[in-house]
């Protein structure tokens, strides 16, 4: 693990901690070894630092929008951080093939599957790189992290309380039964997370 990346996850828990109050639930269900592919709702940008916090003992790769890349303060942050562009420009299919190769070599890949703060369809990028993996995913569920930094507002609200829920992992095996190709298991799998974050999506 990254010193660097070792030495923000630190910084940022501490942070949290104290001004968010954050508490993290579902811990144990965390695996403690082989590949993950965990997932997130996205409320905030503060969630990448909220999902990296809540694994302390994992190394996360996340999957970052181009335009991180494209400044030069958050595209030297971003690459310290060791992330990948999770698409534009033609990326997509680079980044899967990274991604998949990581978890291949046991690593752990963080991303939000809606794509953005704004968006609000789910994609089968993360079902996908279970199924060609074999990695498990690690759903986690993230609530208060939008009033404690709104889309557009500069400054947080501090001691907002953020709360995050680790689900039960989805294992590859339950996304593709026998019989079913695996473009109707990523169907099923991206129906599966609408359901799980539902509850996060509705009204924003």
């Amino acid at each position: 693990m990254p010193l660097f990346y070792r030495t923000m996850r630190r910084i940022s828990w501490a942070l949290l901690k104290v001004f968010f109050r954050m508490e993290v639930s579902g811990r144990e269900r965390v695996p403690k070894t082989g590949p993950l592919v965990v997932v997130a709702n996205h409320e905030s940008f503060l969630d990448p630092f909220v999902v990296g916090t809540s694994l302390m003992k994992r190394y996360v790769t996340f999957l970052a929008a181009p335009w991180l890349f494209a400044g030069r303060v958050t595209a030297w942050f971003v690459r310290r951080v060791g992330a990948l562009q999770a698409y534009g420009d033609g990326s997509e299919v680079t980044s899967m093939r990274a991604s998949i190769r990581l978890l291949q070599q046991g690593g752990t890949v963080g991303l939000f599957p809606e794509g953005g703060i704004v968006r609000r369809e789910i994609s089968g990028g993360a079902v996908l790189m279970s199924l060609k993996s074999g990695a498990p995913i690690l759903p986690m569920k993230i609530t208060g992290a939008e009033e404690a930094l709104p889309l557009g507002q500069k400054w947080p609200s501090l001691f907002t309380k953020i709360i995050v829920g680790v689900e039960t992992p989805i294992l590859p095996d339950d996304l593709k039964p026998s019989g079913i190709s695996t473009k109707e298991a990523v169907q099923s799998g991206v129906e599966l997370l609408e359901r799980l974050f539902g509850a996060q999506m509705v009204g924003r």
